[in-house]
């Protein structure tokens, strides 16, 4: 089977979708790729954040449940986000620019491989920066900010963190499942990797013998792995039923198709296509803007609106 491309988006969830829209346009500079619902439960936002080119890989999303408890930390999840930047003086750059909006990271440290440090967003999300300097260099399409400089803005999806109870687990499906390759370990984390020295590839595993995390607003939903193409989500969906995995089947997104399955450990992941991609029903010029329905949920549109709060994705910079 073809290895897998790279990081597809990362999912997660947010108590005040407007303080989060603040948050990752304005703090992060960060563009709205997509201002949708979630097509699971259609009165709950599901917004899409990206690179200025809406490249598959760049996104982060985030579901909205004003309702919703606190994360509650701990292991069996997926622990913290990575993002990626292009060197360790843009590292600086961004703990400077965190602590002007009062937002506290820790140290640059050193870590598997990469320099980085970790921070929280607006809900306590547990984030990491990290640079790109030494791995393979990827495409950039930095999002133009005014206060933010082309060479230090965020480039994209950097890593994943995964606390769990059985490393043994994690390992058997990572390696033999998805096909990576284990790199390095450090005291307490083991990097596993696609390829090569590739940054938005990177999954570091460990062990964490505390309570299972109850997700919250703060927590991680799941990671969407890149398939490149529908042969290829047909071909991850064998290999999941061959092993007699539970899973979704291959759902349509709109955006792009789908298949859903955990892991032995129970955390959630998705496979899901390159294409058709976020510019599919909008231009690059007007992601974001107006609320955007799949097809299916055309007929419902007022429906939907009726129910869902007013938002503004358009704070300009």
């Amino acid at each position: 089977m073809r290895p897998i491309e790279g990081l597809h988006h990362v999912s997660c969830l947010t108590k005040d979708i407007q303080k989060n829209v603040w948050f990752y346009t304005q703090v992060l500079g960060l563009k709205v790729l997509k201002k949708s619902v979630n097509q699971d439960d259609v009165f709950a936002y599901h917004l899409f954040y990206g690179d200025g080119n809406a490249s598959v890989g760049s996104s982060i999303t985030f579901f909205d449940y004003p309702d919703m408890t606190a994360a509650q930390a701990g292991s069996n999840s997926i622990y913290r986000l990575g993002l990626r930047v292009n060197s360790k003086e843009s590292l600086n750059f961004w703990r400077e620019r965190l602590r002007s909006f009062d937002f506290r990271s820790e140290p640059i440290d050193h870590k598997l491989g990469v320099f980085g440090f970790n921070f929280v967003d607006s809900d306590g999300l547990k984030l990491r920066l990290i640079s790109q300097e030494g791995l393979e260099s990827l495409p950039s399409y930095p999002n133009p900010h005014p206060d933010i400089p082309t060479q230090h803005a965020i480039l994209g999806l950097g890593e994943v963190h995964l606390h769990v109870h059985n490393t043994l687990k994690a390992d058997q499906w990572l390696t033999t499942v998805l096909g990576f390759k284990r790199v390095m370990s450090d005291q307490d984390s083991t990097l596993y990797i696609s390829h090569a020295h590739r940054a938005d590839t990177r999954c570091v595993v460990t062990m964490d013998a505390s309570r299972s995390e109850v997700q919250g607003y703060g927590s991680v939903h799941h990671i969407a792995w890149r398939m490149e193409d529908e042969e290829q989500l047909n071909e991850m969906h064998r290999r999941i039923n061959d092993i007699n995995m539970s899973n979704s089947s291959i759902v349509d997104r709109h955006y792009f198709k789908s298949l859903y399955v955990r892991d032995f450990n129970r955390l959630l992941f998705e496979f899901a296509t390159d294409g058709p991609g976020y510019t599919c029903d909008e231009s690059l010029e007007n992601l974001g803007k107006q609320l955007s329905l799949p097809p299916f949920l055309e007929p419902y549109r007022k429906t939907i609106e009726k129910h869902i709060k007013p938002l503004n994705t358009q704070n300009e910079s």
